[in-house]
This record gives structure tokens, C-alpha cells and sequence, in this order.
């Protein structure tokens, strides 16, 4: 894991789309706590070593332990969910602190859906500790177009994977038509919420998402890149 860390690092660091290195996401393949901490060492020490190689100083990139997991402020373990009101199934700071990263990182990212929040206290704690706050997924709307699935039978009962959203819109469309006025709605309505959290502490956020991946039918484009949405 660690060797392929560093070969990852070494082929994208100059790319001028990456702005931040992300360890891990929602606490997906871990293994245990303390992993995140160590790939993100791993990870400011290429930055470190990187920059004193260069011919010129570049900047160092942002880290995140783990956006959207694992709990704000654990260094020492993870924040269980059991243990929230009603077993996390319902709202609380709790379960926010449960989906949201940032104990070893430039950033706290929080995840939420289907619309973005500055959630209880967490902007003004990260505030405190000179840390941004992103929010780090939102939106998650499933819609599916006749034509441009990545498999056909993503969503049966024969195909290991479901066709996954978080809040699905409607019926897959014809090929006809790619664009849907809903999730179009739904998009520019977020932007503008998103707009109006900037003054509670939100410094950045990212829709989920913007292509469809194989059987995740959430993006604004589908899997072949046909727009859902019109971008203009």
C-alpha cells in the first residue's frame, strides 16, 4: 500500500488539477485507526522531501486524513455510530462528528445528503484550529438514461452492484432526451444554498458527483459523458 502511495504521488504532483491528497474516504479499507495518521505522514513527507527536490519551490498540497469518516477528533479511535441517539439513524451532533474527517489534516470535510450544512459547532471548532471547512459530498441524485448505463444490468438481480443514489428522481429517460429539468433544478438550488453558508463557515464543497461511475447513476454526466443537465 505504501509503495503505491508514493508511486501515486510521484506521477500527479505536478499536475495542476490536484490541489489536495485525500488518504481515505468514510473510513473505507482502513483497517484501523491509526492507518489514516500514517498515510498522511507518508504523504507530508513526500510534500516535505518534494519540495526540497524541485528546481523551484512548489507549494505544498493539502492533506486529508479522511474526508467524510471516522470521526472528527479521533485521534485515539473511531466515533461509533451505536452509540449515538437511536443508533445513528436520526440527526445529532453525534453522527455529524461520525461523518466527518479531519483529525490529522489541513481540512475538516463533512458529508451530508442530499443538501450541504454546516453541521452544529463543527465550522467554528475547525475555525479554531485554522482548518477549513468543506464540505466534502452532497446531492447524491440517482437518474439513469436508457443508453448510456455503464452495464445494462446494474440495478438486477443478476449484477453483484446496485444502481446506487441518494435520492433517485425518477425513471431512467429514452435516449431521446439526456436532460432533466429536476436534477438540473435540484443542482442550481444547492449551488445557491451552498452560496448562502459561506457566512456560517462553509469554505468548500463538492456535489456528488459529476459522472456517473459504473453503477453509481448520481453524476450530471453519464457514464459516456452525455450531459443530464445543460451546463450552460
Amino acid at each position: 500500500f505504501e509503495p503505491s502511495v508514493g508511486a501515486i504521488w510521484k506521477l500527479l504532483r505536478n499536475s495542476p488539477s490536484v490541489i489536495q491528497w485525500q488518504a481515505f474516504n468514510e473510513g473505507w479499507g482502513e483497517g484501523d485507526y491509526s492507518t489514516p495518521n500514517k498515510t498522511i505522514a507518508l504523504l507530508r513527507s513526500l510534500e516535505n522531501e518534494g519540495n526540497v527536490d524541485s528546481f523551484q519551490t512548489l507549494p505544498r498540497q493539502l492533506l486529508n486524513d479522511a474526508s467524510g469518516g471516522r470521526g472528527f477528533g479521533c485521534s485515539s479511535g473511531w466515533v461509533d455510530p451505536n452509540q449515538c441517539p437511536d443508533h445513528g439513524q436520526t440527526d445529532s451532533r453525534c453522527i455529524a462528528v461520525f461523518w466527518t474527517g479531519g483529525c490529522d489534516s489541513d481540512v475538516v470535510d463533512h458529508h451530508h445528503y442530499p443538501e450541504p450544512r454546516v453541521a452544529y459547532d463543527l465550522a467554528d471548532i475547525a475555525a479554531k484550529e485554522g482548518k477549513a471547512y468543506l464540505q466534502g459530498e452532497y446531492g447524491g441524485f440517482g437518474l439513469g438514461v436508457k443508453g448510456h448505463l455503464w452495464n445494462n444490468t446494474c440495478g438486477s438481480k443478476n449484477h453483484p452492484r446496485r444502481l446506487f443514489g441518494s435520492k433517485r428522481l425518477k425513471s431512467p429517460l429514452s435516449t431521446a432526451s439526456t436532460k432533466d429539468s429536476d436534477l438540473e433544478a435540484a443542482f442550481a438550488s444547492f449551488n445557491e444554498l451552498a452560496g448562502s453558508l459561506l457566512a456560517k463557515g462553509l469554505a468548500g464543497q463538492i456535489y456528488t458527483q459529476i459522472t456517473d461511475i459504473e453503477c453509481e447513476i448520481n453524476g450530471l454526466l453519464t457514464y459516456d459523458r452525455a450531459p443530464k443537465v445543460n451546463f450552460s
